[in-house]
C-alpha cells in the first residue's frame, strides 16, 4: 500500500538559468569561398543548478543526482565553396 505524504509537485527543484552565447562572422577571402569562424560559450556564469535528486528512502535521500554541465567553449569554422 502506498501512502502519499506530500502533494505531487510540492517539492520543486530550482529553476535552471543558463546563458549560452555564440559569436561569429562571415568572411569572403575570394569570390567563390565563404568562411564562417565562430565561438560558442555554454553556461557562461558556470551555474551548477541541481536538475535531479534521489527519491529513494535511505541514507542517500534527496542527494543530487544530476546538475547542469560545466562551462565550456566550442570553436568552429564553416567553409562554403
Amino acid at each position: 500500500m502506498t501512502v502519499p505524504l506530500q502533494v505531487r509537485g510540492e517539492d520543486r527543484l530550482p529553476s535552471v538559468d543558463t546563458l549560452n552565447l555564440r559569436f561569429g562572422y562571415v568572411a569572403r577571402p575570394f569570390e567563390r569561398y565563404r568562411l564562417q569562424p565562430s565561438v560558442d560559450l555554454y553556461n557562461v556564469f558556470n551555474r551548477n543548478t541541481i536538475t535531479g535528486r534521489t527519491k529513494t528512502i535511505g541514507p542517500n535521500f534527496n542527494r543530487p543526482l544530476t546538475i547542469v554541465g560545466q562551462r565550456f567553449v566550442k570553436f568552429g569554422l564553416r567553409i562554403e565553396f
